[in-house]
């Protein structure tokens, strides 16, 4: 009975049967047959689990005090031997639920690698969020255990796209390493905080020579930020005073992230094509893969469609298996189709999939930018889905911290409320639009955004 509390119906009936011939070599299948007529059991399939009755009493510390040590030793042992001989995350799922429902914190420590691996494996972000809620829940508990647990699993959420879990995590820890200002940087900058990021930043930057690797990354990190709030001039500064920093492992990075000064396209194609070798070469797969869909967007806007459809197929053999930047991919899939002409009915079928899996604020503009695009396109304004669509995007608009791609925005819901009849609304947005101003209503220009993903590694080797 012990074993299948604490096992909560995740292990099958066949391993829990491998466990007790190894606590009892008597132990039978009659054995659990008497369980289930005396209705301590129920059975459902190859699954056995407790009567709620029955779970509310074991629950009870009072209850099997010898009982339960040695149960739950001969439980880590057989899950660790598992784990060892098989890939499969039930073991490993069940080994953490333990450890945790004991309070064994220290224990996680030593399967952060797999519980990482167990992470990424999620073909959703709901499904990543949902498999690490028992961490952040428990969160406060792990640091007083051991405070350096904050950094660790913040970079785990980090790696998983999970940035304001992330952030919890190393708001946490009550050191103020260089790791943790770098990440700490980092994550308000991928929770779209790009104020608080920079208020950060200044806070500690002084702490590091400017010659060093941290004073670099830092630096990098506020040229995003401020770029982000469209404030060009300050991050081209600071693109100046680090430029010549190349051997950073984090310069490549800096290189391609520059390319936005750049007025003309096709330089901005030369300068990340000439550093993605260098990307390339960390054979790191997420970022890897990262790159060849930013190489897509600037094929894509330099009309080279087939160079970008070659991209994105690039950027699928790097992720290979993992759907964490699916979203990225069908979304410009969809915008690549915006430039060839190609404007059908698939457009809003890959940006509505695209939807389900985004997660970034960013990605739901972009995404719900380019839709009103495609309703604009081909005459649909009117049509029920893009009037929730523009309330949708409206919304958005009213919380976004972002500054640098917003005229896009305006000027598309500009031209839709000319093509609905409302003049106030009309005005409303042309008087936002800072630039590009509208000359002529029926002349329209489609103007896409493209999914670019500025997200950094945390773990670069850069000692």
């Amino acid at each position: 009975l012990l074993f299948v509390f604490y096992t909560k119906r995740k292990l099958s009936l066949t391993d829990l049967r491998e466990i007790m011939l190894e606590t009892d070599k008597t132990f039978s299948q009659e054995d659990i047959d008497f369980l289930i007529e005396k209705g301590l059991l129920d059975q459902v399939e190859n699954f056995v689990f407790l009567s709620n009755s029955v779970s509310e009493v074991i629950r009870q510390e009072t209850y099997f005090k010898k009982e339960r040590t040695f149960v739950g030793s001969i439980l880590i042992r057989f899950l660790n031997l598992k784990l060892s001989q098989t890939n499969e995350f039930v073991y490993l799922d069940t080994l953490v639920d333990y450890y945790i429902c004991s309070k064994f914190f220290l224990q996680i420590k030593l399967i952060l690698p797999k519980i990482q691996k167990r992470l990424l494996n999620f073909d959703s972000q709901q499904g990543r969020k949902e498999y690490f809620e028992i961490f952040y829940l428990n969160r406060q508990r792990f640091i007083e255990e051991d405070s350096s647990l904050a950094l660790s699993l913040a970079k785990i959420a980090y790696d998983a796209n999970l940035y304001y879990e992330a952030l919890e995590f190393i708001n946490l820890s009550t050191e103020v390493t260089a790791d943790i200002v770098f990440a700490k940087s980092l994550i308000l900058n991928r929770c779209e905080l790009f104020p608080e990021s920079i208020k950060y930043i200044q806070e500690n930057i002084m702490n590091f020579s400017e010659q060093s690797s941290q004073f670099f990354k830092l630096s990098l990190i506020k040229l995003m930020n401020l770029i982000q709030l469209e404030r060009r001039d300050e991050a081209k500064t600071i693109f100046e005073n680090i430029k010549l920093q190349v051997d950073n492992p984090y310069y490549p990075y800096l290189i391609r992230i520059s390319n936005v000064f750049e007025r003309s396209f096709s330089e901005r194609l030369r300068k990340v094509e000439e550093i993605s070798g260098r990307i390339y070469s960390l054979e790191n797969a997420e970022f890897s893969g990262l790159n060849a869909i930013y190489l897509s967007y600037l094929y894509a806007v330099n009309d080279k469609i087939n160079d970008a459809e070659e991209q994105l197929n690039k950027a699928r053999d790097f992720f290979g298996d993992s759907l964490i930047y699916n979203h990225m991919i069908l979304h410009n899939e969809a915008t690549i189709k915006f430039h060839n002409n190609d404007i059908d009915n698939s457009i809003p079928e890959l940006l509505n999939n695209a939807k389900l899996t985004a997660y970034d604020q960013y990605d739901l503009l972009a995404i719900y930018n380019n839709l009103l695009v495609y309703y604009i396109l081909s005459n649909q304004v009117s049509d029920i889905n893009c009037q929730m669509l523009v309330y949708e995007l409206e919304d958005l608009l009213n919380e976004t911290g972002f500054k640098r791609f917003i005229n896009k925005i305006y000027y598309n819901l500009c031209h839709y409320y000319y093509r609905m009849y409302n003049s106030e609304k009309v005005e409303m947005y042309y008087n936002k639009l800072s630039d590009n101003r509208i000359k002529n209503f029926s002349d329209y220009k489609m103007k896409l955004m493209y999914e670019t993903s500025w997200k950094l590694p945390l773990n670069l080797n850069d000692e």
